[in-house]
């Protein structure tokens, strides 16, 4: 702080934050793993899907069971409970499950 940092001091500055950055959000998304990893018994398949805005940290599409989506939605709401309005956390029940669809040219 006050002090003027070199080219190179600056670059290795960058690179740490941007690993830390990097690590935040890893952790972020193995907790929400953890989470829903005992509710991967319910669904028939997820797929882990592209981000779409550089606000998202994650984009996880799940299959669910019509029977089970009601247990699902209960763990997604302890999830946004847990991070408390720090994470916005959108769960889109009863949508198509476009995610889960291959198109093959023939």
């Amino acid at each position: 702080m006050g002090k003027a940092l070199s080219m190179d001091q600056a670059i290795a500055i960058s690179k740490e934050l941007e690993e830390s950055l990097e690590q935040r959000q890893q952790d972020i998304i193995d907790g929400f793993m953890q989470v829903l990893q005992p509710l991967f018994r319910l669904c028939s398949e997820y797929i882990v899907g592209a981000l779409l805005t550089e606000n998202m940290l994650y984009s996880v599409a799940f299959l669910i069971d019509w029977d089970h989506e009601p247990e699902f939605a209960i763990a997604i709401e302890k999830l946004d409970a847990k991070y408390d309005n720090r994470l916005r956390i959108r769960y889109n029940n009863f949508t198509a499950p476009f995610n889960f669809v291959n198109l093959r040219k023939s």
